[in-house]
């Protein structure tokens, strides 16, 4: 019987999660910039700290894996630290807001599929918390909106869904999730009422304004409506 050949890849990558599987072996999701989300064995990770240095979360990482066309699962061949995140590490706030980031870009990401727009979100917000310049809360809640929009998944917050009917400014906004944004009262309206203060503050964040969402209630509402909307998106194919 013909082995199938594996393909190697060198990419730099984030860490998403690890697994210890075995004696000394570990498997491995990665986010990479070639390949976007890659899952893979490292054998003899945990006894191999030369072949495989710095795979821990957080830091940007220079990987090798073997691919075989049909297996879900690749071989992670080495691993070495390119970019080290000290300062995010070092403070617990960063950490959250960083473990919140990886796991929201773990649910995502397709595998084994290029995703150049995510790839600059994560990377971009893991660099802003290795020295944060606004509260790490804020920046989580504005990189989710943005990731959302990367995916494909942004929330309209300006007009209705279904007949494209502007909301004013200063008015407030019924959100449907599962819809993708506002839904107006001659449509239907929606569950979730955002006041006009809510609603701008999360398109102004959207749009890269951090502290637009300076206010913890503000950064906590987006946050929570990304996680929402990733798991109403998360049950249907992307």
């Amino acid at each position: 019987m013909r082995r199938s050949r594996a393909t190697r890849i060198a990419s730099r990558a984030e860490l998403v999660r690890r697994v210890a599987f075995g004696e000394s072996d570990v498997i491995v999701t990665l986010f990479t910039e070639q390949m976007g989300s890659v899952a893979a064995l490292a054998r003899g990770a945990r006894a191999s700290r030369k072949r495989f240095a710095g795979l821990e979360p957080m830091h940007q990482l220079e990987v090798e894996i073997d691919l075989v066309a049909g297996r879900d699962l690749g071989a992670l061949v080495s691993s070495r630290l390119v970019r080290p995140r000290l300062g995010l590490t070092s403070s617990l706030a960063c950490l959250d807001a960083a473990g919140a980031a990886l796991r929201w870009l773990a649910a995502v990401a397709p595998a084994h599929v290029a995703e150049p727009a995510l790839w600059a979100e994560i990377e971009g917000l893991l660099d802003e918390l290795d020295a944060p310049a606004s509260a790490p809360a804020a920046m989580l809640g504005a990189f989710g909106l943005r990731l959302l929009a990367a995916a494909g998944w942004g929330l309209e917050l300006a007009q209705c869904v279904r007949c494209g009917r502007a909301c004013p400014e200063r008015s407030a906004g019924r959100l449907d999730l599962p819809a993708g944004g506002l839904v107006c009262r001659t449509c239907g309206g929606a569950p979730v009422l955002l006041t006009a203060r809510e609603r701008r503050a999360l398109v102004e964040a959207g749009h890269g304004v951090v502290d637009a969402l300076a206010r913890p209630e503000d950064a906590a509402l987006a946050a929570r409506l990304v996680t929402e909307a990733i798991e109403v998106h998360g049950r249907g194919p992307r």
